[in-house]
């Protein structure tokens, strides 16, 4: 059975087009990166950052 699998995948290889899969790490780190901002603008957390996200995003907007 893994020979034939191991067959296959070097048959279709061109075809499922691996090399054009994305980055793993890459993709972890932006879902991380969403799971914190999600955190981060939870309503009980909007009051206590509030002083601080204001100006990132002004800081921001103005480039």
């Amino acid at each position: 059975m893994a020979n034939f699998i191991g067959e296959m995948l070097a048959k279709y290889t061109e075809a499922m087009e691996l090399d054009q899969l994305p980055n793993p790490a890459c993709y972890l780190r932006m879902k991380r990166i969403k799971q914190l901002y999600k955190e981060l603008y939870k309503t009980e957390n909007i009051e206590k950052f509030r002083s601080i996200i204001i100006p990132i995003e002004r800081n921001i907007a103005a480039c």
